[in-house]
């Protein structure tokens, strides 16, 4: 019932309940959440445990109070079949490598916000713009064409990092890419 209408379950909420919330999501002591001016996601992901967190609007990031945004791999709108590969494949993952893994896929989500025009002149939409882009969304996109785009990456930057780190990269991309393709994640 919460999910339905979280703003209203917060609205209820007493102060300690508030504050109870702000101390289990992790929040600063000096946090003050305006309960108020809360969107529906952001609501949602106040209540909600980490590992149930939602993107309602699809930009592929994770909406919180105060504004905050976060990302998170497999974004929570990924097939099941993603999930599972990931959970898989990650199980026995330090934090670190798992960072790694999750950054890369993180760069789609920014490189895609990126433009360069005629001039050279960078420029970078927004998350809130109309024209940002989720790369994971678009219909055409492929996990394991990433996972392939990102070997050949640490092959073009092998020069450029430790053996011991190019081998890392190797190592848990092949990994991640074998696993998709046990579940056969596209």
């Amino acid at each position: 019932e919460n999910r339905k209408n979280p703003q209203e379950f917060l609205e209820n909420l007493s102060s300690e309940g508030i504050l109870l919330l702000e101390r289990i999501q992790s929040f600063p002591p000096d946090a003050n959440v305006q309960v108020s001016d809360l969107n529906d996601e952001e609501a949602l992901n106040f209540i909600l445990p980490h590992t149930q967190k939602v993107d309602l609007n699809n930009d592929g990031l994770i909406a919180g109070p105060n504004g905050a945004k976060g990302f998170q791999f497999p974004p929570p709108n990924a097939p099941q079949g993603v999930k599972d590969a990931w959970d898989d494949a990650t199980a026995t993952m330090s934090e670190k490598d798992v960072m790694l893994l999750s950054g890369k896929f993180m760069s789609l989500l920014i490189s895609s916000n990126i433009h360069v025009d005629e001039n050279g002149k960078v420029t970078f939409t927004e998350p809130d713009d109309p024209d940002w882009q989720n790369p994971f969304d678009d219909p055409g996109f492929s996990y394991q064409d990433s996972v392939k785009n990102f070997l050949e990456g640490n092959e073009l930057s092998k020069n450029f990092n430790s053996p011991e780190i190019y081998e890392r990269i190797k190592t848990l991309l092949t990994m991640l890419g074998d696993t998709f393709d046990e579940h056969k994640v596209a």
